[in-house]
């Protein structure tokens, strides 16, 4: 294996393994830092061990390493989330949220790092933390998994816009399609209209939109939804257009639209 791929540049917010253990290793000789029995020398002990193996096991000189001071663990490498509680252990609290958020935003699955933060990290980081301060880096690190469940169910609940949710009145689509279809616009559901030109369903679109028949929506939106309706291949450049002798085709709408509008009277 090239280690070079794990000798990266030092990122504050980066899961540096060889920085972390330095960090402990000066953390756990304060005065009244470690839980009842936690001994700083077997700790050091352990942790050194667990990085040594990881070296060892990805062909990484730990010697080296450690006197260059630094090691970035990849994090789709399974010892990233040893890595992860062993860093949480290490920072304060309050750097806690915005480690989190910056190893998120390395992750193309953003609900997958969540859940893993919720499911793997937190209870590890419970099971294994020897300070005193993991009640309170625990409350810091659910308090991030809440907000940001919460902030990612925001941007996933968008409402899906659909065809018939681009008209105010949801009865009038199936009112637009009956009287297309009697005056042959549409047979069999297609799109057959009245001239060749397949960007002259626009003009329909424009006089509804001008009668305000239609939502605010972006005319990419309904344009889109409107070609696939009715059967419609055109690409987004044709978004807007219509046939230049459309002069007929925009007064057969309308008048097909005002009959419609009779009708319902």
């Amino acid at each position: 294996m090239d280690y070079n791929q794990f000798e990266l540049e030092r990122d504050i917010n980066g899961v540096d393994i060889i920085e972390i253990f330095l960090c402990l290793k000066e953390k756990v000789m304060k005065p009244n830092i470690l839980i009842k029995g936690a001994k700083p020398a077997e700790l050091i002990e352990r942790w050194e061990d667990v990085i040594r193996n990881y070296c060892e096991t990805n062909e990484i000189n730990f010697e080296a390493s450690l006197a260059k001071g630094k090691l970035l663990v990849p994090n789709d490498h399974d010892f990233y989330t040893i890595a992860m509680v062993l860093k949480l252990q290490a920072i304060d609290g309050f750097k806690i949220p915005l480690f989190l958020d910056h190893q998120k935003g390395l992750d193309l699955n953003k609900a997958g790092f969540i859940g893993h933060v919720e499911f793997i990290v937190l209870n590890s980081f419970n099971n294994n933390s020897p300070f005193r301060d993991s009640k309170e880096k625990l409350d810091k690190i659910s308090a991030w998994i809440s907000a940001a469940r919460s902030k990612l169910k925001a941007k996933e609940v968008k409402v899906k816009i659909d065809y018939v949710g681009l008209f105010k009145d949801k009865e009038f689509p199936d009112k637009l399609r009956a009287i297309l279809e009697l005056n042959k616009i549409l047979i069999d559901g297609v799109w057959v209209g009245k001239s060749k030109h397949k960007t002259e369903i626009n003009i329909l679109i424009l006089v509804l939109n001008d009668k305000g028949y239609l939502k605010d929506n972006h005319e990419t939106v309904i344009g889109t939804l409107f070609w696939k309706e009715f059967g419609i291949t055109l690409d987004k450049s044709s978004i807007g257009n219509v046939p230049k002798d459309d002069k007929g085709a925009q007064i057969a709408y309308q008048k097909m639209i005002l009959d419609l509008v009779e009708e319902e009277k």
